[in-house]
């Protein structure tokens, strides 16, 4: 069984651990007014233990904010955890549109990055994409790395989110599945998971073993988790492991400039 901490509130799924505390600090600016701080979200944000694109970061653009030249610039940065073999995708979008699309994969543990957007003389044209790559940046590829056009309609409101698409480490093969009640035990070969990983267990002909859980009880080559029914034991099948990535969106800032 998985856990959902979802502002503060628990429920059985995967695991979010959303703070909610996306700061607006002004709902005044306007097409007048230039360099101006309009969000910020300084609490991390993390989830683990789905393949579902999650949004971790929402923020409304009222519209007009922009000008006809106005820029929005909005800045990030993401950690990860447990990527080896791993690809975890995080983008940037305004209105619709992806601005910023980079993998967190084995070899980075952090990617700091961002993206621009311009009004083109026109409310409802825009060129936009990522920083340059050499900011700040840790790693990581970028397929929205050529610039992006749109025509969003910045006189109604819009939004910027920052998304990420959670995968596993590569897979292992489990020599042994057995249970006793409700707990099942694994047994895989120096598996390096730790107490409280979300671990996608796959390949069990009785099927109530399969499936993510977090798992419980580790030691270097066995861990237990939670199973439903009563499969037969041991376990039969060709069955796999693999932990989940735990992506956390550290921090953002949303910045509206109008020349």
């Amino acid at each position: 069984m998985l856990i959902v901490s979802f502002c503060g509130l628990t429920l059985t799924g995967i695991t979010v651990a959303y703070a909610g505390n996306v700061t607006q600090v002004d709902s005044g600016v306007s097409a007048g007014n230039t360099n101006k701080l309009f969000a910020y979200q300084h609490t991390p944000v993390t989830v683990t233990g789905t393949a579902t694109t999650t949004t971790l970061f929402s923020a409304v653009i009222p519209g007009g904010t922009l000008g006809a030249n106005g820029v929005i610039d909005v800045r990030f940065l993401f950690t990860a955890m447990n990527s080896t073999g791993a690809t975890n995708t995080c983008s940037g979008n305004f209105g619709g549109t992806t601005f910023y699309l980079a993998s967190l994969t084995s070899s980075i543990l952090s990617l700091q990055g961002g993206f621009r957007v311009y009004n083109r003389n026109s409310l409802s044209s825009q060129v936009g994409g990522l920083l340059n790559t050499n900011w700040g940046s840790y790693g990581g590829t970028n397929s929205a790395a050529n610039a992006v056009t749109s025509t969003i309609n910045t006189a109604e409101d819009q939004t910027v989110t920052i998304r990420v698409t959670p995968s596993t480490e590569t897979a292992k093969s489990v020599v042994s599945i057995t249970r006793s009640g409700s707990t099942a035990t694994a047994t895989v070969t120096a598996h390096a998971y730790v107490n409280g990983n979300s671990v996608k267990i796959l390949g069990a002909n009785e099927t109530e073993y399969n499936g993510t859980f977090v798992i419980a009880n580790v030691t270097a080559n066995t861990f237990d988790y939670t199973v439903t029914g009563t499969p037969a034991t041991p376990a039969t099948g060709t069955i796999t492991s693999a932990r989940w990535s735990v992506i956390t969106l550290e921090a953002v800032f949303v910045e509206v400039l109008n020349p």
